[in-house]
């Protein structure tokens, strides 16, 4: 490994003992929502060397208009779960259930009509809300730096987020708050 990938490696490898720093590891039940893209694979093995918990992964496939899965990375991320003694949960789900089910609670969520937020953000709602079904009061994600650079908005903070929490904790507060939220903010 370069010397750059090394210290890139120490950094995030230093960002995920800091986050588990601040919560007993032993009381929460964390997952990773595991594309199989770089970001999430850079993850898993940075949270083994660093020895951080990770309890399962969830991920999500969306299919096309004819209900057939193309170009999910499910294989790889079935060996890499594997792998990594982790327990896989997917979410199988289609382009028309995503747009009518999850994206009017990301529109109200994040207050945007922002593509490319929305795009990234329903599939990790999904995945969130899986999370939160299985118990899990920890998430980690990958990044979304990259698409962040071209100017899109405000910056994206930390990437671990209670389960099923929106930005700022929209869907916590409403359901605390007088019992106004009832099961899935999705329906």
């Amino acid at each position: 490994m370069d010397e750059k990938s090394e210290a890139c490696k120490q950094r995030l490898i230093q960002a995920l003992l800091s986050l588990a720093a601040e919560t007993d590891q032993a009381a929460h039940k964390r997952c990773i929502i595991l594309s199989g893209g770089v970001d999430t694979c850079a993850i898993v093995m940075a949270c083994k060397d660093a020895g951080v918990r990770l309890d399962l992964a969830v991920s999500v496939s969306v299919s096309n208009e004819d209900g057939v899965f193309e170009g999910t990375d499910e294989e790889f991320v079935r060996k890499l779960a594997g792998a990594e003694g982790l327990e896989l949960h997917y979410v199988h789900t289609s382009a028309m259930d995503l747009v009518s089910k999850v994206l009017p609670f990301c529109v109200k969520t994040l207050e945007t009509f922002d593509p490319m937020d929305l795009r990234n953000s329903m599939v990790v709602a999904l995945a969130l809300h899986k999370a939160k079904e299985l118990g899990c009061t920890q998430v980690k994600r990958g990044g979304r730096r990259r698409e962040r650079r071209a100017g899109e908005g405000r910056g994206e903070g930390r990437r671990e987020r209670r389960a099923g929490e929106g930005r700022g904790g929209q869907e916590r507060r409403r359901s605390e708050g007088g019992g106004e939220q009832k099961g899935s903010a999705m329906g």
